[in-house]
């Protein structure tokens, strides 16, 4: 993140480097600077990780916005932007829809973007909308639930195996595991004075503090019982599920997106 105060004769072709790490910005071409407040707060954030994407590929979006320094009130300066990508880090770059794609002297990918509007939070929340699946979250698709043939996702049969998991293990819990904890048994091995192998110790530790095995290993006075731990890790798995459905990258609005780029070039 990145925040400056500027008036509106230094926000013409300011050049902001983050690094090799960050695309670097050069605002070009300020047309309307007699219209901007005299102080201009300007704050910029680059997410080093894609909330679209699982790897590690750098992200090439970001965000810029412009708000009075006075009252804090957005405004938005007319101009355009130049960003430049270190080919060292990002290998791959494609430009947004009407940014001209080229190359530097240093063989950086460059962009750019004659309405630097594009990058504004409200912009860049549109294309996170688009890209994902939160655009099919309407009542049309809720009632195709009732009428397609949901048992041929993948994701219907990982809720209905959850489930039945939940409900065996509250049953099993609450009956033949209920006061069975493997801690108790390892101290009275030591009483003992019984040898065990690492791979005993290890498994013993893991099935300790393990999200999933603690429920059926283990039990303390003052833990939380087994049943709770057990729909603590149902609620854990259904939320991730649920999130990653969400969040999942449409690969259509992708192949769209690509398409009207090359169109325009």
């Amino acid at each position: 993140m990145y925040l400056g105060y500027y008036g509106p004769s230094q926000l013409n072709n300011l050049q902001i480097n983050m690094g090799p790490d960050a695309p670097q910005l050069d605002i070009l071409s300020l047309q309307n600077q007699v219209a901007l407040p005299p102080l201009i707060a300007l704050t910029y954030i680059y997410l080093k990780k894609d909330p679209l994407k699982c790897n590690s590929t750098p992200p090439t979006n970001f965000t810029l916005t412009f708000k009075n320094a006075e009252n804090l009130q957005q405004i938005y300066p007319n101009a355009s932007i130049l960003i430049t990508y270190p080919q060292d880090t990002f290998k791959s770059v494609i430009c947004p829809i009407l940014c001209k794609q080229g190359r530097d002297s240093l063989r950086n990918t460059t962009c750019l973007c004659k309405n630097i509007s594009i990058f504004d939070v409200k912009s860049q929340l549109g294309r996170l909308y688009r890209e994902s699946n939160l655009h099919l979250l309407t009542i049309s698709n809720f009632a195709k639930i009732f009428t397609s043939p949901i048992h041929l996702q993948w994701c219907f049969w990982v809720i209905i195996a959850m489930l039945i998991w939940f409900v065996a293990t509250l049953l099993f819990v609450k009956t033949w595991n209920k006061d069975y904890c493997l801690a108790q048994r390892v101290r009275r091995s030591r009483h003992e004075k019984l040898s065990r192998s690492t791979l005993q110790k290890f498994f013993m530790y893991l099935a300790v503090v393990h999200p999933l095995l603690g429920i059926y290993f283990y039990k303390g006075m003052y833990a939380t019982s087994k049943a709770f731990r057990a729909l603590i890790y149902f609620v854990r798995v259904m939320t991730l599920l649920g999130t990653s459905a969400i969040f999942m990258k449409n690969p259509e609005s992708t192949m769209v997106t690509i398409s009207m780029t090359y169109q325009f070039k």
